[in-house]
């Protein structure tokens, strides 16, 4: 029974996760500068060693009440040769769960951003697809931003 590592983190007063080989760091949110007329789900961008990132806001897609948390953090995610920056109110940890413990998306929730949950330490903590991420955040269009 192999087991798969994620990064949790907080959005609101929900608990979300992210596979933790796709988080490249975790860094603070001073560094976001935001931009005139960028689309509702962009924060912002962030230099990343010499890069410029994209920063998603979860919240907005996740349908969680928009909160300024001047304290909170990025977590920085690649897939393939593409990288952007997730917002976050707070990292809580890094932890294993085997592919038996994640129970799917509800079928209710019809939010593709969730690939399924898992119950941990009493909590409910829900997986974000970071494929989904890549595909809805339309970097082709950031570029014209950026």
């Amino acid at each position: 029974m192999s087991a798969n590592k994620y990064l949790i983190f907080e959005l609101g007063t929900e608990k979300y996760a992210v596979y933790a080989l796709a988080v490249k760091e975790v860094m603070g949110k001073s560094g976001i500068t935001r931009l005139p007329d960028a689309p509702e789900h962009i924060t912002g961008v962030c230099g990343v060693r010499g890069r410029i990132v994209p920063v998603y806001d979860l919240k907005s897609k996740l349908g969680i009440e928009p909160a300024e948390n001047p304290s909170g953090c990025i977590i920085i995610i690649e897939a393939s040769d593409k990288t952007l920056g997730v917002a976050a109110d707070a990292v809580l940890s890094v932890s294993e769960f085997r592919r038996e413990e994640i129970e799917p998306v509800p079928g209710f929730n019809n939010n593709r951003y969730l690939t399924g949950y898992v119950k941990h330490n009493d909590d409910y903590i829900w997986l974000i697809n970071t494929n989904v991420l890549f595909e809805s955040y339309h970097l082709h269009e950031m570029g014209s931003i950026l």
